[in-house]
């Protein structure tokens, strides 16, 4: 992996993968919902999404054929704390490809029709979520975890808040977060990262601006010990329950990952959570976990989730919560953490096999300081994390008075 910056401080960083014929390349800007505020809630992922509507020189139409022809696909997505773009094409066509992204940056077209049209698109998108009872746990939950910390809002916001933005709103949010100060462009694949460089840099060089002095939130201080339920005319229940976990940088975070796999977050039926729940108690089908995907600047979350026959919601929970006391309390076995190493590293690796997971994961390494060697490491990391580790972290994060619970079903399974 190599590493450059641009005058203007933007990092390029560039994973070779010769032979492959292709590329992918990710530009990552710090502006996601983090900056947001609640009465503008979506403003991030609105901005986002008016990127695929064209420049000040093309339609969004017009783009998308132009990407077409450069043999090319192009994604916007937005996410708590980063804004990306991400183009995969053809070796060949790399410059072409580097010339789509710089008019996104520097020539973004601000209109209302396109305004409009993205406005849409994202209030559908959110009646969506509002339709889908795993979102609406998800939702109610992240709100109850975090108060009125920035995460408890969803990251395309609210109908109100969404219906309330506009082009004065977008064009302040991009002017002041938009910049390659605080900006990464990482490319994986058939690249030479000397004329990736070089390209960059033609292709950029009139894009300014220094990493915004954007003040950290206070940390989260959630409702812990809360409930909530959510009405639905659904024939299930759907159950999450869990609370803060770590941040990225925190010691622990790989003894997280592995508790989590322990837990609920493997493949088949190799867990604790799907073994009690599905085959020992056939509660549920559906039975998942995440303790560190959400790990970031800010600390993440830890839940476990179950949908299960509304009759049945108050079993569940009691044995969800029976399966947490049990880990927290009592160390994991030596071949469950071991199987538990095989999961993560096989994954990491069968993923590393795409350009787009790759230049991905150059991001990650940046943002969050991991050291440009991370990949090669991982497998050690997580070979030094002991069951002791496992089980003094799952004794903290898995505190029943840690948690909060939401109900999403046609009947609470507390009357």
């Amino acid at each position: 992996m190599t590493h450059n910056a641009l005058d203007n401080g933007l990092s390029v960083l560039a994973d070779c993968m010769p032979g492959t014929g292709v590329f992918s390349i990710v530009l990552s800007m710090e502006a996601g919902s983090r900056y947001d505020v609640d009465e503008r809630a979506g403003l991030a992922s609105l901005s986002a999404g008016l990127m695929l509507e064209g420049t000040r020189r093309q339609s969004g139409r017009e783009l998308a054929l132009r990407v077409d022809s450069a043999g090319a696909s192009l994604d916007v997505s937005v996410g708590y704390e980063t804004c990306e773009i991400a183009l995969t094409g053809l070796s060949d066509r790399l410059e072409q490809c580097l010339r789509v992204l710089s008019d996104i940056v520097l020539e973004p077209r601000l209109e209302r029709g396109g305004l409009e049209v993205a406005r849409r698109k994202q209030l559908a998108e959110i009646a969506e979520d509002e339709d889908d009872p795993f979102t609406v746990a998800r939702h109610a939950f992240l709100d109850l975890t975090y108060g009125s910390h920035p995460r408890h809002r969803p990251v395309n916001g609210w109908q109100e808040t969404v219906a309330a933005v506009d082009l004065a709103d977008i064009a302040s949010f991009r002017q002041s977060l938009c910049v390659p100060g605080s900006a990464v462009l990482a490319a994986a694949g058939d690249v030479d990262p000397v004329l990736l460089t070089e390209l960059a840099g033609a292709a950029l060089s009139d894009w300014s601006g220094a990493s915004p002095d954007v003040a950290s939130p206070a940390a989260p201080a959630g409702a812990a010990g809360s409930r909530r339920f959510v009405r639905t005319d659904r024939k299930q229940s759907h159950i999450m329950v869990g609370g803060l976990g770590v941040a990225r940088s925190d010691p622990s975070y790989h003894a997280v990952s592995l508790m989590d796999v322990v837990l609920g977050d493997s493949a088949g039926f190799g867990s604790r959570l799907g073994r009690r729940l599905r085959e020992g108690e056939g509660l549920a089908y559906v039975v998942e976990s995440d303790a560190s995907s959400t790990s970031g600047i800010d600390p993440g979350v830890v839940w476990f989730y179950t949908a299960t026959s509304p009759g049945r919601a108050g079993r569940a929970l009691e044995v969800l919560r029976e399966e947490l006391e049990i880990l927290r309390t009592r160390p994991p076995s030596s071949d469950e953490v071991e199987r538990a190493r095989a999961y993560l590293v096989g994954g990491r690796r069968r993923a590393a096999e795409s350009c787009e997971a790759r230049a991905a994961r150059l991001v990650t390494a940046e943002r969050y300081l991991l050291g440009r060697d991370y990949e090669q490491r991982y497998p050690s990391i997580l070979e030094s994390v002991s069951v002791r580790d496992i089980q003094e972290i799952a004794s903290r994060l898995l505190d029943p008075a840690r948690h909060s619970t939401v109900v999403v079903g046609p009947e609470s399974p507390w009357d």
